[in-house]
């Protein structure tokens, strides 16, 4: 799968280290519901007005290039407007990475390598 986004701030690690409360968790139940209703590994959705990214590791929840895995996905989130958002908890943290993009951003994810910018994640080992 290849996808272009647009040009900005991005958070990339597991979806699940960012969200926070009641209105966090009604949104992460959404996502994933949409994200298993069928066996397509990578998909680009949008939950409540909120575009993602999202890619399923290829050795499910572990530890790959320094990012950590605890829901067997990896996302690409554009961040910008989303700090003040009551669902989100936007901090880079150990294992996850923020980073801001000044041109549009190419993803491509082919089972379980993600190419993202200049930052590769291999989870096929």
């Amino acid at each position: 799968m290849e996808l272009k986004m647009e040009s900005g701030t991005y958070y990339i690690g597991d979806p699940s280290y960012i969200i926070k409360g009641n209105q966090g968790y009604l949104w992460i139940e959404k996502l994933w519901d949409e994200f298993y209703k069928d066996e397509i590994p990578a998909k680009f959705l949008n939950i409540d007005g909120i575009s993602i990214f999202l890619g399923q590791t290829y050795g499910g929840d572990g530890i790959y290039n320094g990012f950590y895995v605890d829901s067997g996905v990896i996302c690409v989130l554009k961040i910008d407007m989303l700090f003040n958002d009551e669902r989100f908890s936007i901090k880079e943290m150990k294992g996850t990475k923020i980073e801001t993009f000044n041109t549009p951003l190419l993803i491509n994810y082919n089972e379980g390598i993600f190419n993202i910018g200049n930052l590769i994640i291999n989870t096929k080992f």
